[in-house]
Order: C-alpha cells, then structure tokens, then sequence
C-alpha cells in the first residue's frame, strides 16, 4: 500500500470523458488513428454521452411527474370517498330521522283513536 492519497473519482460526465480519451490513446499508440481522427472521435463519444445521460433524465423526470400524478389523484380519490361517505351516513341519519317523524303523527293519530274509542265505550 502506498502513503498517496487516492484520486478523486470524476463525475459521470468527467468519468465518460476520461474513460473516452484513455481508449483514444491506447489506440493512438497501437498507430490505429492519427491525432486528429482520435479527438474527432473523443467528441463525438462525449456528445453521444452527454446526449445518452440526458434521454436518461428525461426518462426519470417523465416517470417521477407519472408517480407524482398518480399520488395526488389517488390522495384525492381518496379524499372523495371520505366525502361520498359521509354523505351516505348523513343521507341514512336524515332518512331515519324523516321516517321516525312521518311514524309519530301516525302514531298520534293511532293513540288518540283507541283513546277516544275507549272513552266512548
């Protein structure tokens, strides 16, 4: 082991680049390319990297936005329910509340006719 301190590693752009260039010399020393063809080349991996890595963000962000679509509209899905619901439980107690009162005149009526029978017997 030695005392050096490691190198930093570069970003992902930087590391692409770097990785690029050191396969360019490599082949610049086997004698396969001239300079000039070898930084040509080195561009045009750089751009393809840099246009792969944006494809990649674009792919990310367009499902990031999906999920975070489809986490409000289930939030509010489920916020409309709890309404939906307890407008059923009032829409239960109202009808129960309507035919108790519609039963008591009836059952005034009904009282009040076995009273008066009874009084006139």
């Amino acid at each position: 082991m030695t005392d050096e301190e490691p190198t930093p590693r570069p970003q992902n752009g930087a590391r692409a680049r770097e990785r690029a260039e050191e396969v360019l010399r490599d082949l610049l020393r086997a004698g396969e390319y001239r300079a000039e063809q070898a930084g040509d080349r080195a561009k045009v991996i750089v751009e393809k990297s840099k246009d792969k890595a944006q494809d990649v963000v674009g792919v990310v962000k367009r499902e990031v936005e999906g999920t975070v679509r489809r986490v409000a509209g289930s939030e509010e899905a489920d916020q409309l329910q709890r309404q939906v619901d307890t407008l059923e439980a009032e829409v239960a107690r109202l009808g129960e509340r309507l035919a108790a009162l519609e039963a008591a005149p009836a059952a005034r009526k009904s009282a009040s006719r076995s009273t008066k029978s009874k009084e006139s017997s």
